[in-house]
């Protein structure tokens, strides 16, 4: 998504030495375009802008009278664990062995060893694509007492997939 912000100047419109000379307004004052040079492909945090997201500045734009500066920002979703990518392997043993199932269809999404079991709640990508855990069951424990017997403790965990949020804006 892309964002548009404008910052104003609001300092002095003179500098000390205009002033004294008795310059009421100068060309000293106001946004430097040698300072913006270098802000194109960085991350920012810019007031207005959801904190939650992370924001690169595209492009920069400064008024002509020097006032005001226009950044077109690039907001995206922040990063999440892709579970199709980081199976665990420490010490060859995962504490977790998951299976990740489509909400709507069943259709297995992906299954492997991981650090952790997912909770309900939780944020996970699945090949690009971000996903809600909306349910978690464990079909092999015991009802009773809760123990495997023998095999694997699987988890099977219910993802829905997430739609494309719209950060918030924040006003300063």
């Amino acid at each position: 998504m892309t964002t548009t912000v404008t910052l104003a100047y609001e300092g002095p419109p003179s500098c000390k030495d205009c002033q004294r000379e008795g310059i009421p307004v100068c060309a000293h004052i106001g946004f430097n375009a040698e300072a913006w040079v270098d802000l194109p492909g960085s991350t920012v945090m810019v007031p207005g802008l959801d904190p939650a997201y992370a924001h690169t500045v595209r492009d920069v734009t400064i008024s002509s009278d020097r006032n005001t500066v226009t950044l077109t920002v690039d907001t995206a979703r922040p990063l999440q664990m892709d579970l199709a990518r980081h199976l665990s392997l420490i010490s060859t043993t995962p504490k977790a062995w998951i299976r990740a199932v489509h909400g709507d269809t069943d259709e297995t999404l992906t299954e492997g060893g991981f650090d952790a079991f997912l909770q309900q709640g939780q944020q996970v990508w699945v090949a690009g694509a971000p996903y809600v855990v909306s349910a978690v069951d464990h079909p092999s424990r015991h009802p009773e007492h809760g123990t495997v017997d023998g095999g694997r403790d699987w988890q099977v965990a219910t993802l829905r997939p997430m739609p494309e949020p719209t950060p918030t804006r924040v006003e300063p």
